[in-house]
């Protein structure tokens, strides 16, 4: 056991385990976007609002949430340990010391895009996840009711099934099969009452600031990840010119298509 204590606490046992931390993260990362295109659908949120409720109360979800939380904290931590110890090693004195000339911008800057990725988290747990989990004024609830023969995804809200009643189906006929005309109730219509986080959602992604601010910080991860990712396999062991073609892949996927999916989402709801 003391092996093992003295290896992770080594140089090398710290850098192992943010490789580790970080490439678990990258997988949240992608888990996550997945969850968010939901917002996307244009079903009033139901989709999204299920989603919320399923990742906020299955057991497994959960475990895996705080092994989550637990990652990025320590990932934060000892990233910033390691870029104040590699600042304080660098050469001084009478030496002219040039930065760029043995690593990139982005290797030098990991500590400040860390904190500012960081930061952003803590302002993005704090406005959707605490509001969700914890807030005293609670997200209010919507109804929705929706098919129950396998078009799930043809939903409409409560008041338009009420509007629809009254003759005006505008709202309705959106979201129910055109040659199904009006929902037959029964057995075939089913309904389920959820939080809203959609509308939170939605309503903070019309403040411009928050979605520039969101914008700059998916800039941030992926300037990041561009060197991260590489980076931890370097730090593993695990890169080899005959894998080198496929990370440099996975390298860009996380580094632009994961940030870009990301910063997509609250500019596509802000102008829509």
């Amino acid at each position: 056991m003391n092996w093992l204590i003295k290896t992770f606490s080594s140089s090398i046992g710290q850098k192992i385990l943010m490789a580790l931390t970080g490439l678990f993260l990258c997988t949240f990362l992608v888990v996550h976007l997945i969850g968010n295109l939901q917002l996307l659908i244009d079903d009033h949120g139901y989709q999204f609002n299920n989603y919320a409720r399923f990742m906020t109360s299955n057991p497994f979800i959960k475990v895996a949430g705080y092994i989550t939380y637990l990652s990025i904290l320590f990932h934060a931590a000892k990233g910033l340990w390691l870029a104040a110890r590699n600042r304080s090693a660098r050469p001084k004195g009478y030496k002219k010391y040039s930065g760029s000339a043995n690593s990139t911008w982005m290797s030098r800057s990991m500590g400040v895009l860390g904190t500012i990725i960081l930061v952003f988290i803590i302002i993005h747990m704090q406005q959707f996840w605490y509001q969700y989990k914890y807030a005293k004024t609670e997200i209010p609830s919507q109804e929705y009711f929706y098919l129950a023969n396998g078009n799930d995804h043809l939903v409409i809200l409560k008041d338009s099934i009420e509007s629809a009643l009254d003759g005006e189906d505008t709202t309705l006929n959106k979201f129910i099969d055109p040659m199904a005309g009006r929902p037959t109730f029964g057995t075939e219509v089913k309904s389920v009452k959820v939080k809203d986080l959609y509308t939170v959602v939605a309503d903070t992604y019309k403040d411009p600031l928050y979605v520039a601010l969101y914008v700059f910080a998916m800039v941030a991860i992926g300037f990041h990840l561009l060197h991260g990712f590489s980076s931890a396999f370097q730090t593993m062991g695990w890169k080899h010119p005959k894998y080198n073609g496929l990370i440099n892949l996975f390298t860009w996927f996380f580094g632009i298509i994961i940030p870009a999916g990301f910063a997509a989402i609250p500019l596509i709801m802000y102008f829509r």
